[in-house]
């Protein structure tokens, strides 16, 4: 497995799949919540977020069914 495919490390030369950049307003204590799922993960926090919004569209489109 390369370092990218769970998110971690720098993208490949030439690769730019993710080369938008959000920015994003959070209270202390979702931050805390972020770290601390990122690190059962074992990722970033874009990483956690990323695997947290597949999540939720994974569970939206299962109830649409």
């Amino acid at each position: 497995m390369s370092p990218n495919e769970n998110g971690m490390g720098r993208p490949f030369a030439g690769e730019d799949r993710r080369s938008t950049t959000t920015r994003l307003r959070m209270e202390p204590a979702e931050v805390e919540r972020l770290d601390r799922l990122a690190d059962k993960l074992n990722t970033t926090r874009s990483g956690a977020i990323r695997e947290g919004l597949r999540r939720l569209e994974d569970q939206i489109d299962g109830e649409q069914e």
